[in-house]
């Protein structure tokens, strides 16, 4: 018999139930792709529209700013209320409503006729926005193995790939093609395509849970988040008000912590984080993500006030960080898989903590951009195997209301981070200026007024200040690196067998 007659007599092989899974699970991954593609680029492409929406809607810088502080606070508002929704109503359905409230959200932002209605119509899209990346995490990681939960999360890191690579120059091209108003209706296709595939693609929901709502949890949580996001994000308050916010908020969740290890239906089950994978993760997830999303801030500021060129050069910057922080992503978080998650974590914050060193080192008034841009990238390629990864280490073994609940203080960690790095690295910076450059009229923001030989004058102090700041950067990852090493270890087990997954 020839090897080809031996071929054709071999029976066909038939596709397994765990193949159909594994084919079903991806489809799905791509769809809530999908729906995370557009709240990343609804955060991106709002920043390069800010100073039309200022012209147009003939409305200052400090009330534009509130479209995205806006957002934020409703965007956390929701966040602490996925798990219950969940759980109660089912992930598919809440993942349906949550991004049908987004798309009607972004219909309203782009009919908006003034300030005042498009602000309005920014909170009805983080009220949608903040359930769709929790709710995400729980429809796709529902019934698959905590041993192959890595390369299934990797797919909810393609949104932190393509958004911020698109998402300015497609706001870029829009406004200068049509006008402010597309940057808002563009998103509209994808939300509705991504309800409608995640409607099809989701397996159904069950019956859910019948349990009380929390009011008292409600009452606490809900405003400590946006409490503390407000004192910590407005920089225009008084400082002495942010403070009172950030005391009251920080009041308010210790308050909440307490209610919901004595209740017997929180909204959240707390109680998670006495274990250690998820409490070792969320640290480290803090203290990276402040120093990550505070240190976002420097290189515009260096590239724009320092050194005098376009918000369109600063905006180009940011391009290999993206690109080097969404690729990572996707191939630290598929390790996870086959490597214990703290060496992935750890791997990641030393070299983001290499870069951030390197930028603190070579940062001069003529520094070359391309060295600049080669160190965001080495920092950025780090943060790709540290904030992923830690997220999927945190909520591999759990399953259920577990997950539901573990989701969501990610996503809340997540955003409190970002809250308190940007504050922190905005008030560092200032203070490190009013230092180094005293004589300068209204710090920064008269930097920024300056052109030509009077920026050159003070250009060497301004990048002592900044160089100042980014060395407070670099203490956060070497904090976070010395965590990881000591904490994680002492949580990392090998993944517990887990239910036959759904399709």
């Amino acid at each position: 018999m020839t090897i080809d007659a031996r071929a054709s007599a071999r029976p066909p092989t038939q596709p397994t139930a765990y193949d159909d899974a594994a084919t079903g699970r991806t489809r799905r991954g791509l769809a809530l792709a999908v729906g995370g593609l557009c709240i990343v680029l609804d955060t991106t492409i709002t920043v390069v529209a800010v100073p039309v929406l200022m012209r147009e809607l003939d409305a200052s810088l400090a009330t534009m700013q509130w479209t995205t502080t806006a957002y934020i606070l409703a965007l956390v508002t929701t966040l602490p209320l996925a798990a219950r929704l969940s759980t109660r109503y089912g992930p598919r359905r809440t993942y349906v409503a949550a991004m049908l409230v987004f798309a009607l959200g972004s219909v309203l932002a782009g009919l908006a006729s003034g300030p005042v209605t498009l602000i309005a119509a920014r909170v009805v899209q983080g009220l949608g926005g903040g359930l769709v990346n929790p709710v995400a995490m729980m429809l796709l990681m529902r019934g698959v193995p905590a041993a192959q939960r890595g390369k299934v999360a990797s797919l909810l890191g393609l949104p932190v790939l393509l958004g911020p690579l698109t998402g300015p120059v497609l706001s870029g091209w829009l406004i200068d093609t049509w006008s402010w108003r597309a940057i808002f209706f563009i998103t509209v296709p994808p939300a509705l395509l991504a309800a409608v595939l995640v409607r099809r693609l989701a397996p159904p929901d069950g019956a859910g849970t019948r349990e009380p709502v929390d009011v008292r949890g409600l009452a606490l949580l809900l405003p400590a988040s946006v409490i503390t996001v407000l004192g910590l994000g407005e920089a225009a308050l008084p400082a002495a008000l942010r403070l009172a916010l950030i005391a009251a908020g920080l009041g308010l969740m210790l308050g909440f912590v307490r209610h919901a290890r004595t209740t017997s239906a929180p909204l959240l089950r707390v109680a998670l984080l006495w274990r250690r994978s998820m409490a070792s993760s969320v640290v480290v997830l803090v203290l990276f993500g402040a120093a990550y999303f505070g240190s976002m801030l420097l290189l515009p500021t260096y590239v724009q006030v320092m050194r005098g060129d376009s918000a369109l050069t600063a905006g180009s910057m940011s391009i290999p960080v993206a690109l080097a922080t969404g690729l990572m992503m996707q191939v630290a978080t598929r390790l996870v898989d086959r490597v214990e998650p703290w060496r992935i974590v750890a791997a990641g914050l030393t070299v983001s903590l290499a870069g951030a060193v390197t930028l603190a080192v070579v940062l001069r008034p003529d520094t070359s951009y391309v060295v600049l841009m080669a160190a965001s990238a080495v920092i950025g390629l780090g943060a790709g195997a540290v904030i992923l990864p830690a997220m999927t280490a945190a909520t591999r073994d759990l399953d259920g209301a577990d997950l539901a609940s573990g989701s969501s203080v990610m996503g809340l960690a997540q955003q409190l981070a970002s809250a308190f790095g940007t504050a922190a690295v905005t008030a560092l910076l200032a203070a490190a200026v009013a230092w180094r450059a005293p004589l300068l009229d209204d710090g920064l923001e008269g930097a920024a007024r300056l052109s030509g030989p009077a920026r050159a004058d003070v250009a060497p102090d301004l990048v002592d200040a900044q160089r100042l700041t980014q060395l407070a950067v670099v203490l956060l990852i070497g904090t976070a690196l010395v965590l990881a090493l000591t904490l994680m270890p002492r949580a990392s087990r090998p993944p517990k067998s887990q239910p036959q997954e759904d399709r």
